[in-house]
């Protein structure tokens, strides 16, 4: 049996259908005989409920923070 458990908190998850997927990539640049190639990585998170919800809120917060004319200096 695979057990998953949110990346923030420790929790387990019990309901696989009620998570929050973070995934951030980042270009990486390595070189493949002498010649430069751009290479994504991916690293994906996985996050309980409560948790996904406190991530995602702090996303938006700068958003909601400009659109409303805020000074961010």
């Amino acid at each position: 049996m695979i057990k998953f458990y949110c990346d923030k908190c420790g929790e387990e998850i019990k309901d696989t259908t009620e998570v929050g997927n973070f995934k951030i990539q980042e270009r990486t640049f390595a070189f493949i005989k002498h010649q430069k190639a751009d290479q994504i990585k991916a690293t994906e998170y996985i996050f309980c409920v409560d948790c996904a919800r406190k991530i995602r809120s702090f996303f938006q917060e700068p958003i909601k923070e400009e659109s409303n004319g805020g000074d961010n200096k």
